[in-house]
């Protein structure tokens, strides 16, 4: 029999990486259109949003320090929510951009970039880059059909469902090496999950744990 070429093998490979790619990028080209291109067709945020709007004006009038309470609704409500996203928002209406803009738009890109770190996970636990992309791709479908993570409302639950996602996939790398560098990047990406939305918590929780339970069993 003829001997197979030497280079097959990386070639296979880098065919697969291709078409890896190609099927993520349409992944997330579809997500983004479907949670984007609604939004050219309103001048304010999906779903109002007028709260995080309010909360994000007072802590720039507080110097960027946490006040007591939220102006919004006659500064009866107490501003105790989770304020890095409110930072974020604050950081980006100081460079020019409307607050409006912020609120329309931030939070569809970031549920189309937690598509991404879903792959990023899925890559970690499934057997192949392909079924990374198939995994990715009902993820992607759930997310482009709601709009709890893009409306305005959404800027908190989508920060902290891409950094939960992040935290997972670094947990996930973290338990399999042990390395301090994954460690590291656990911790900061779930310490900022947790500070962006107060269920991020629970999901992290559920997630590593989930994991660590099955990498005890499997090295029992």
């Amino acid at each position: 029999m003829p001997a197979q070429p030497a280079d097959l093998p990386s070639h296979a490979d880098d065919l697969d990486r291709r078409s890896t790619a190609f099927g993520l990028a349409l992944v997330l080209l579809t997500v983004g259109c479907l949670r984007l291109l609604p939004l050219l067709a309103h001048d304010w945020p999906l779903g109002d949003g007028g709260l995080f709007y309010v909360m994000i004006g007072d802590l720039m009038a507080h110097g960027l320090a946490l006040p007591d309470v939220t102006t919004y609704q006659g500064g009866t409500i107490p501003f105790a929510y989770p304020p890095f996203a409110f930072y974020v928002g604050a950081a980006l209406e100081s460079t020019g951009l409307a607050r409006a803009d912020i609120l329309r738009y931030v939070p569809a890109l970031l549920a189309v970039a937690a598509v991404g770190a879903m792959y990023l996970v899925a890559a970690e636990l499934g057997p192949s880059r392909r079924h990374a992309v198939v995994a990715t791709a009902f993820f992607g479908a759930l997310i482009g059909i709601t709009d709890v993570l893009s409306s305005g409302g959404g800027l908190t639950r989508s920060m902290g469902l891409l950094l939960a996602l992040l935290a997972t996939w670094r947990g996930l790398r973290m338990l399999h090496s042990g390395r301090a560098t994954d460690v590291v990047l656990t911790a900061v990406l779930a310490g900022f999950a947790v500070l962006s939305h107060p269920q991020a918590g629970v999901f992290l929780v559920v997630a590593l744990g989930a994991a660590w339970l099955t990498r005890w069993r499997t090295r029992r």
